[in-house]
């Protein structure tokens, strides 16, 4: 290994501490009155010295035995992260390079954590609680969260923020709420009141009336602020509840939804209530849609509100056919579908059925299809110039053209596609393809939609 020059570290500070040699007398410029650097768990610190390279890989940087996250490193600095998973509250600071340690003179000494507030003061058993401070572990092995004398579990946490829930049958009374890491205890300022739930009541729901995806409002006494730990069924199909509150639920009318009409049932542990006045689902519109022509197999939105975000029930109708259409991401705005494939030219509506209830766009979908009436010339070889005229030979879509292909005339036989020159409703300009010598039958096809000639176009020798 290429030896270094012999490195210095101190840590930055108010006061900088001279680090050396494991095996060498340590070093205190602080005459007797010591100075340590003190930092949350997290928080980026800087160790400076001399000699200390560029490349970060080749350097280690433990806090008591637990190696850190290096940042970045220069000649005269390394930062590093207070690691999640110190152990004790003052360490020494180790630092290796190559065959070289190096120990900081001084400890490093953790700051405790801080809990700045609680996101209530008071609520049921089950209920949702977040704790908001500083100097936590996002490791669930090194934190120690306490609700009176009860240790739990975060659901989530991070270095601000740690969030619990009310444990499960804890008697009515007021408790202190802490956290506790290598050592270090935080206490929240005020204690947490736990009340016993009253018998939930649902009195009523607002609108009466709404679309598929809206939310709406469930209204009652002693509901309960966790939304987890509530079921609301709009007839037998269940719901998201977005929010909760003691005395409204929030929860959203659900895609799946059978009938137009519903009591909303809403499942508190064991109690079960059901309202007395039935929700009425609004029925879908159909504002546009976006093309009212097209081939069979054309691809277009139907656009409204009030469209299932689901393709697991059929919604879509074209003329008498009803569309299984999945395609695309759904939305309670926008539906993406197609016209079935093999209809026959002709107007057709278009509707989206809801729950019984129907909607139908304001114009017919006119299905097309094409037509040739010449070809010019009849003859050629490989890279002559054709002309197709006729009705109907464009896709109705921006930047999608007709292809036009060259079978065996007598047998079908063959897959080849000329080069298409331009391309309009009208007629097609391309160039034949390089075939053998023969007679050709010409098929153009546009979407699912194809037409060919009755007469051959025979491919000469190219010479």
């Amino acid at each position: 290994m290429k030896k270094r020059f012999p490195f210095i570290l101190v840590l930055i500070c108010t006061i900088s501490f001279i680090a050396c040699s494991k095996k060498d007398k340590t070093t205190d410029p602080s005459n007797g009155n010591p100075s340590t650097l003190t930092a949350f768990i997290g928080d980026t610190i800087s160790i400076a010295g001399k000699n200390l390279g560029t490349d970060p890989r080749a350097l280690l940087i433990q806090f008591g035995t637990v190696l850190v996250d290096i940042i970045s490193v220069s000649e005269t600095s390394v930062k590093v992260v207070v690691p999640d998973n110190i152990e004790e509250s003052a360490v020494k600071i180790h630092l290796y390079s190559g065959t070289n340690e190096i120990i900081l003179a001084n400890d490093f000494k953790l700051k405790a954590p801080v809990i700045q507030s609680l996101s209530c003061d008071s609520g049921v058993a089950g209920q949702q609680v977040i704790i908001t401070g500083k100097g936590f572990s996002s490791s669930t092995k090194f934190t120690q969260i306490y609700f009176g004398d009860k240790l739990l579990n975060a659901i989530d946490q991070s270095h601000t923020g740690l969030i619990i829930r009310v444990p499960d049958s804890i008697p009515a009374g007021k408790y202190a709420i802490s956290v506790s890491l290598a050592g270090l205890k935080a206490s929240a300022p005020e204690l947490f009141k736990v009340i016993l739930p009253g018998t939930p009541t649902f009195t009523g729901f607002s609108p009466q009336t709404a679309f598929i995806g809206d939310t709406i409002t469930l209204e009652g006494e002693h509901l309960g602020t966790n939304p987890d730990a509530l079921t609301v069924n709009f007839g037998n199909v269940q719901a998201q509840v977005v929010s909760a509150a003691e005395t409204s639920v929030k929860v959203v009318v659900p895609d799946e939804i059978e009938a137009a009409s519903a009591k909303i049932q809403l499942i508190s542990g064991l109690t079960n209530l059901t309202s007395t006045s039935d929700f009425q689902l609004k029925a879908p519109v159909i504002d546009s849609i976006t093309i009212k022509s097209g081939f069979s197999g054309q691809y277009y939105d139907i656009r409204g509100k009030g469209f299932r975000k689901s393709y697991k029930t059929a919604q879509i109708i074209f003329g008498n056919t009803t569309i299984d259409a999945k395609l695309g991401v759904p939305d309670h705005s926008d539906l993406y579908t197609k016209v079935p494939e093999g209809v026959a030219a002709g107007k057709y509506t278009v509707k989206v059925v809801v729950a019984g209830m129907t909607a139908t766009a304001n114009d017919l979908f006119e299905v097309i299809v094409p037509s040739i009436t010449s070809f010019t010339p009849h003859s050629g070889t490989y890279f002559t110039e054709m002309t197709i005229t006729g009705t109907n030979l464009a896709n109705v879509n921006p930047g999608n053209a007709a292809f036009v292909k060259f079978v065996d005339f007598a047998t079908g036989i063959g897959n080849i596609y000329g080069l298409s020159i331009s391309n309009d409703a009208n007629q097609i300009k391309l160039y034949v393809p390089n075939l053998t010598v023969g007679t050709y039958r010409i098929i153009v096809s546009i979407v699912g939609s194809s037409v060919q000639t009755n007469e051959p176009f025979t491919f000469t020798k190219w010479e």
